[in-house]
């Protein structure tokens, strides 16, 4: 299987400490989640998943 680069930028990068994840808690969910949908507002996909009790939503291009 093809591995892709996640690129975190600096800004999600300070949004995930400000909000207590960690960044392999942040790629991990972009990877593996299983659950996703498509924002026909923004075009994007959205990656959902949990980091601990907490469910996390990441939007990617």
């Amino acid at each position: 299987m093809d591995q892709k680069n996640v690129v975190i930028s600096d800004y999600v990068s300070y949004r995930a400490h400000t909000r207590g994840f960690t960044i392999e808690d942040i790629e991990s969910i972009v990877r593996y989640s299983e659950e996703r949908y498509f924002d026909v507002e923004t075009r994007r996909l959205v990656a959902v998943g949990h980091s601990g009790n907490r469910i996390v939503m990441n939007l990617s291009q």
